[in-house]
């Protein structure tokens, strides 16, 4: 019983609660009002980046290069923070096709762009290397 009080207490505090003889309301939820956590574009890329070698056949396929492009595309084209939470926290290809909602068509359009861009430059640079091979 102790420790289910701690916790209380504990969970109260994190969430910007009040302890000390005033008691909560136990139908309102205390972490209602306090911030959520902010994302940047980077942290989109690495989750998209993530995702991307998750599904892929051969995670070593996805290029290095993808999380930069991604991060790029969503700067340049001015993604809502909205979106920009949602995408860096989605776990699932249903999550992220909900994230996508908050996208305009462009903003789709670049994501793509920048994530073929990315793999394109990776494949010229094998070739470049490949052909250094052979002279």
């Amino acid at each position: 019983m102790r420790a289910l009080v701690i916790a209380g207490l504990l969970f109260a505090a994190a969430c910007g609660g009040k302890s000390g003889g005033e008691t909560m309301d136990p139908c309102k939820d205390p972490c209602k009002d306090k911030p959520a956590v902010t994302h940047t574009c980077a942290d989109v890329g690495a989750n998209l980046a993530a995702d991307l070698r998750a599904e892929a056949e051969n995670p070593d396929d996805v290029s290095d290069r993808v999380p930069d492009a991604v991060a790029d595309a969503c700067q340049s084209s001015g993604w809502s923070q909205e979106t920009i939470d949602c995408t860096a926290t989605a776990t699932t290809p249903e999550q992220g096709q909900a994230c996508e909602a908050g996208m305009t068509e462009e903003q789709k359009s670049e994501l793509m762009l920048a994530i073929e861009a990315a793999a394109e430059a990776d494949i010229a640079e094998t070739q470049g290397t490949d052909d250094e091979g052979m002279e």
